[in-house]
C-alpha cells in the first residue's frame, strides 16, 4: 500500500507545524483561548488531533492574531515539498521561501515588497499564493462564471482570478453577509481553517500499486587508472549482469512506468557513467552496442570536448558534442546534464560552492538566479548539439537541497540522480519515487558485479 500523488504534501505539513521555530509556530498554539463554540474551533482541534497543532508557554492560541506575508509563504511552500526547515537562512528568516515563491512567480515584488515581509498578508494576496502554490492547474485557468461574492470589485486586478478560484473550491470562504474582504488581514483562525481544507482538497486514498526494485550503478572514467574500472572490467561487469538476467533500460523506461504504467523487464538496471569522459566513447559505447545495453551518461557542459581547463591544466579529456552525437543516434546511450559549470570543489584550496549547493555569501536570490541559469545553459547545450531535452539531473558530488529539488522540478526535470548508496524501489505511479535515486559505486570495484548488487538487497 502506497500513498500517491500529493498525499506527500501530509508529510511537509507536518514538518512545518512540528519542526518550525519561527513565529507561524504560534499560528497553531494551543487551545484554551478558543472556545468550543469559535467557529475555527473544528480546524483547530482538527490540527491537534494530527499531531500538527503546537501549543506556547502560555498555552494560547491567538486566533484573531494575523499570519504575516512570510509566515503565509512559508506554510504554502512546505505544503509543495520545499521544506526550508533544512536549509540555511538568510538575512531573513524566511528568505529561501520568499527567494522561492517569487522565482516561481506566486507573487509580484510590488505586491509584497521586501519591506513588507513581516507585515501581515492580506486574504487577497493570500488566494493567489495558495492557488498558485497548490492549485496551479486551477490557477490557470481563466475563471468561468461570476463568483458569489458581494465586494468582488474591489479585489486587485492581478488577484481576481485566483480569489474567484479560492472561492469557488471552498478553500477560502467569504463572510456571512457574502463579502470576502480581501485587503482584511488574515487570521491563524482563518489559516487553519485553509489549511484543513487544502489537506482535504490534496487527500489521496492509498492503494496497491506495483512497484520494482531497481539498482542504478555509477561509473566514471574507464581506463587502467587506480580507482577506476577498466575496459576489460566494464565488459566483464556488463556480460555478467546479462548472464544473471538483469536488463539495461533507460531512466526514462523507469519514467514511462511510473507515469504511464508501461511495464518494465524482469530485472531492470541502470547503468550510469558521470562526467563525459573520452573514455567512455572509446571503451564503454563499443561493449554497450556490442552487448545489447544501454547507459545514461551526464555531461558537465563546460568540459565536453576539452582536455585542458582553458587555464594551460591538463584534464582527463572529455568526449566532443559530435562523439555524443553519435552515441545517441546509436540508440544505447542518453546524455543529460551534470551541471554547466556548478562542478568545482577542491577541499584543499578556497571553496566556492560545493556543486549545486548556494554559497555561504550568496543572498537566496541571487543563488536562485545563478543555478537556473547554470540549468538552462546546460538543457540549451544539448538541445542544440543532441536535438531533445532531457528531463533527467545527475548531481554533482550528489550534493542537492530541497530548493533545488523543488527549482529542479519547476524546470521539467523529473528524475533527479545522488550518490546515495542504496536500491531503488520505483512505484507506478509515484513520481517522487524519481527523486534523488540511489546509485551504487561501481568504479574500482574489483569482485563480481552482481554479488556488489545483491549485497544492497540484505
Amino acid at each position: 500500500m502506497r500513498p500517491r500523488g500529493r498525499a506527500i504534501i501530509i508529510f511537509f505539513v507536518f514538518l512545518f507545524i512540528f519542526n518550525i521555530c519561527q513565529p507561524v509556530v504560534a499560528a497553531f498554539a494551543s487551545f484554551h483561548d478558543v472556545p468550543q463554540d469559535y467557529w475555527a474551533d473544528p480546524y483547530i482541534r482538527k490540527l491537534k488531533q494530527l499531531g500538527y497543532a503546537q501549543g506556547e508557554a502560555d498555552g494560547s492560541y491567538a486566533p484573531e492574531s494575523h499570519i504575516t506575508n512570510a509566515e503565509f509563504i512559508a506554510f504554502v511552500c512546505r505544503m509543495t515539498g520545499m521544506d526550508d526547515t533544512r536549509l540555511d537562512r538568510g538575512a531573513h528568516w524566511a528568505e529561501p521561501s520568499v527567494e522561492y515563491a517569487r522565482f516561481m512567480g506566486w507573487f509580484t515584488p510590488a505586491e509584497i515588497p521586501g519591506a513588507k515581509y513581516d507585515e501581515p498578508i492580506s486574504r487577497e494576496i493570500a488566494a493567489k499564493i495558495l492557488m498558485l502554490g497548490l492549485f496551479k492547474d486551477e490557477a490557470l485557468q481563466t475563471f468561468a462564471g461570476q463568483p458569489n461574492i458581494a465586494d468582488l470589485s474591489e479585489v486587485s486586478e492581478g488577484c481576481r482570478d485566483y480569489v474567484a478560484q479560492a472561492y469557488s473550491m471552498g478553500i477560502i470562504t467569504g463572510y456571512p453577509d457574502g463579502s470576502f474582504r480581501p485587503k482584511a488581514k488574515l487570521t491563524r483562525a482563518e489559516t487553519a481553517a485553509i489549511m484543513c481544507r487544502a489537506l482535504d482538497l490534496h487527500k489521496n486514498d492509498t492503494e496497491v500499486a506495483e512497484a520494482v526494485m531497481v539498482p542504478v550503478l555509477i561509473y566514471h572514467h574507464i581506463s587502467d587508472g587506480q580507482g577506476d574500472t577498466s575496459p576489460q572490467k566494464f565488459r566483464r561487469d556488463m556480460e555478467a549482469l546479462l548472464r544473471a538476467g538483469y536488463s539495461a533500460v533507460f531512466l526514462e523506461d523507469l519514467h514511462r512506468f511510473v507515469n504511464e504504467g508501461t511495464k518494465l523487464p524482469e530485472r531492470p538496471v541502470v547503468i550510469t557513467l558521470d562526467d563525459g569522459y573520452l573514455s567512455n566513447y572509446r571503451h564503454a559505447w563499443s561493449v554497450l552496442k556490442e552487448l545489447g545495453m544501454k547507459a545514461e551518461i551526464a555531461v558537465i557542459g563546460w568540459s565536453v570536448g576539452l582536455s585542458s581547463d582553458g587555464n594551460g591544466e591538463d584534464i582527463i579529456p572529455h568526449f566532443s558534442w559530435q562523439q555524443a552525437l553519435e552515441m545517441v543516434k546509436s540508440g544505447v546511450v542518453r546524455i543529460n546534464p551534470h551541471s554547466f559549470n556548478m562542478h568545482e570543489f577542491s577541499s584543499n584550496g578556497p571553496v566556492s560552492r560545493l556543486g549545486v549547493l548556494k554559497r555561504p555569501d550568496e543572498s537566496y536570490g541571487e543563488y536562485i538566479a545563478a543555478f537556473v541559469e547554470d540549468v538552462k545553459k546546460i538543457d540549451s547545450m544539448i538541445r542544440l548539439k543532441l536535438g531533445y531535452s532531457s528531463n533527467v539531473f545527475t548531481y554533482p558530488y550528489g550534493e542537492s537541497s530541497p530548493l533545488t529539488e523543488k527549482l529542479l522540478e519547476s524546470l521539467g526535470y523529473d528524475i533527479t540522480l545522488g550518490t546515495q548508496e542504496g536500491i531503488n524501489e520505483i512505484i507506478s505511479g509515484d513520481k517522487n519515487s524519481l527523486r534523488l535515486l540511489k546509485r551504487i559505486n561501481a568504479d574500482g570495484h574489483k569482485g563480481d558485479i552482481v554479488k556488489l548488487i545483491e549485497s544492497y538487497y540484505k
